[in-house]
């Protein structure tokens, strides 16, 4: 049997140890926030080129999905991050903003023709995740932080 003294000595020094593996995850600088901001926004950035590229709704409808894989994975690592203080919200409504944007584009796949996938992209465009997305990017920019393509 192990000693009262031994346990509690063993016990201290695993709660010790717990605490020092990502018990209390360190705050990224604002560097490397903006570092991460640009790679998610040139990752979204590249994948919304390709609707231009479209010739047929078959290509129109790759690309859209090709957008909503970018969107979400940028939703998912910029909800991963974490952030100087000052920027948490804005990251927070940004990441959802990224999320419903991707949601929002599934009208666009139903489209039966390149016109209408187009005007149905429109529409897109005119949504509330557009409009929370450029809010959360015009928050983040008025907290100083280089947004230039960071999102929607």
């Amino acid at each position: 049997m192990i000693p009262t003294r031994t346990f509690v000595l063993w016990l201290a020094a695993v709660v010790f140890a717990l605490a020092g593996c990502g018990g209390g995850s360190k705050a990224m600088t604002k560097a490397e926030y903006q570092s991460q901001l640009a790679k998610s926004g040139q990752a979204v950035t590249l994948a919304g080129q390709q609707l231009g590229k479209s010739v047929t709704v078959s290509d129109f409808d790759g690309a859209v999905a090709g957008l909503q894989t970018a969107l979400r994975d940028s939703e998912k690592k910029l909800n991963g991050l974490e952030p100087p203080a000052n920027a948490r919200a804005a990251n927070e409504h940004l990441a959802l903003a990224f999320g419903d944007l991707a949601d929002a584009l599934e009208s666009v796949k139903a489209a039966d023709t390149l016109a209408k996938a187009r005007q149905a992209l429109g529409r897109v465009g005119e949504s509330a995740a557009i409009k929370n997305g450029q809010t959360a990017i015009g928050e983040l920019s008025r907290l100083g932080y280089a947004v230039d393509s960071a999102g929607p």
